[in-house]
């Protein structure tokens, strides 16, 4: 057996050269079981996860030890791109509890004049800006019955507007670094590793 250096963590693990060993076996099942299950649809997403975290980090009776050590489990909850991105969906929440959007919805079609072109072009212009400065999840999330009633109000068919609408989303936050989730947590790991 080698020791391994892992950087981020200043620790040494052992590592097996090209074997699988049980521990392996075991985990490529629950991930399996875990697929499953998500696509299935059986339990919510949420509860599964957690489900599988209780199950890595709990040793049972065919192991010894966990397969997962609960340090390191717990570990992504404290992460700054972690806790960045849950205070993205907490300003998404506030702005569509708030009205904000419902704003946005009212205003679309007297801005556009009646031509579908503009009210296309304000919607997609809107969200390609709000998706640079939060998250582009849930701002497709908050957009999508901004985007139908502004739909309704103009007769236009809506899957004109919702495709590009999205694709307006993942341009938007590809701009900055706070725009997507991936985008947070590539950054964060860049600037640990230096």
């Amino acid at each position: 057996m080698k020791s391994e250096w892992v950087p981020w963590r200043g620790v040494r693990r052992e590592r097996r050269d090209g074997r699988v060993t049980p521990e392996i076996i075991e985990v490529l099942i629950v991930l399996a079981i875990t697929l499953i299950f998500f696509a299935s649809e059986i339990l919510a997403v949420d509860v599964i996860a957690v489900l599988v975290l209780i199950y890595l980090v709990v040793p049972v009776p065919w192991r010894d030890l966990p397969l997962l050590p609960l340090e390191d489990a717990l570990m992504g909850f404290g992460h700054p791109a972690v806790i960045g991105v849950g205070a993205l969906f907490i300003v998404s929440a506030g702005l569509i509890r708030t009205g904000a959007l419902g704003f946005l919805s009212n205003h679309l079609h007297e801005w556009s004049r009646g031509s579908n072109r503009l009210l296309t072009a304000w919607m997609l212009l809107i969200v390609l800006v709000s998706s640079a400065f939060l998250n582009n999840t849930p701002v497709v999330a908050m957009f999508i019955p901004v985007a139908l009633g502004a739909c309704l109000r103009s007769g236009m068919n809506p899957s004109l507007i919702l495709i590009p609408l999205s694709y307006a989303a993942i341009l938007g936050g590809t701009c900055t670094l706070i725009g997507t989730s991936t985008n947070i947590l590539v950054a964060s790991i860049a600037r640990e590793s230096n």
